[in-house]
């Protein structure tokens, strides 16, 4: 997996993982906690969890706060299968501006 990060004003950043580290990015596109990426990822050594969850926190792919984490990783709408979940999301209703004199 190749991770493309354009964060900030400066240069590209590519990031090229693994696979064990793409199927702890895609374990947490919500807020999750280790023992669940344990029994979630089941083809990753449980042992192995933390020590994957440190390197992405290392190099920034992930946010953590406490025990629980998410991936700050999207997926290209251009590359995906399906629409990317921000897609769904409808934009609010528009309301008329009142302008009191």
């Amino acid at each position: 997996m190749t991770v493309h990060d354009r964060r900030g004003e400066g240069e590209e950043i590519l990031h090229y993982l693994g696979p064990e580290h793409a199927r702890l990015l895609a374990a947490c596109r919500k807020p999750i906690g280790i023992a669940e990426v344990q029994s979630t990822v089941v083809d990753v050594a449980s042992d192995r969890v933390p020590k994957l969850v440190d390197e992405l926190d290392e190099i920034g792919l992930i946010f953590r706060e406490g025990q629980r984490f998410v991936s700050l990783v999207l997926p290209d709408p251009k590359l995906c299968t399906k629409p990317p979940w921000w897609t769904a999301i409808p934009d609010p209703p528009r309301q008329p501006l009142t302008v009191l004199g």
